[in-house]
């Protein structure tokens, strides 16, 4: 969609005006504005699940897929800023 508008990157206020009034709206913005932003798909080698589980557990209390989302971010993002 941003190439088409021309743009790099597009915002909120660039979607269609129907879109706008759909009750899920943030989820459907979110995906529009997130799409073209660098995503990272992490096989974790068997050797290192039980750790990785241990380890997430313990910082964010539960293991499920937006703890494990945000422990990968944090640690991309602690690691960018070394």
């Amino acid at each position: 969609m941003s190439e088409w508008l021309g743009k790099r990157e597009i915002t909120k206020e660039d979607l269609s005006e129907w879109l706008k009034d759909i009750k899920f709206f943030g989820s459907v913005a979110r995906w529009f504005t997130q799409i073209n932003l660098p995503h990272i798909v992490v096989v974790v080698p068997e050797e290192h699940i039980d750790a990785l589980v241990k380890k997430v557990e313990k910082e964010y209390g539960t293991l499920s897929a937006g703890t494990l989302k945000r422990a990968a971010l944090d640690a991309l993002i602690e690691w960018i800023k070394k």
